[in-house]
């Protein structure tokens, strides 16, 4: 962690203390995503040891803004990390796509 964070410990702590913690259990967003109104990418290792699709299925219930999925194979918690190139390409399409909208 001392690679990307002066203070890894800080860092470390910071994150697992917040996971850790009793209310983590009850913590979710889902109530939120009523209020996002902007266009979506998610992208998601279909491997993902933290998430599941049910965080895909979520967003497309009650998403009100446009929303795209990429849900990559032999990828897990971290695509820009494990699938680079398709990360990097999905990203571009969306934003390539969000232009054309924007510039019509």
């Amino acid at each position: 962690m001392s690679k990307y964070h002066n203070n890894p410990d800080n860092a470390f702590y910071g994150w697992n203390d917040s996971w850790l913690h009793a209310d983590f259990k009850e913590w979710n967003i889902t109530d939120v995503i009523d209020y996002i109104r902007v266009p979506v990418l998610a992208i998601q290792g279909r491997e993902d040891q933290y998430g599941t699709i049910a965080q895909i299925e979520a967003l497309k219930a009650q998403l009100y803004a446009p929303l795209e999925t990429v849900l990559l194979e032999d990828c897990r918690h971290s695509p820009f990390l494990e699938q680079p190139d398709l990360t990097l390409r999905s990203i571009a399409k969306f934003c390539t796509r969000l232009h054309a909208i924007d510039t019509a």
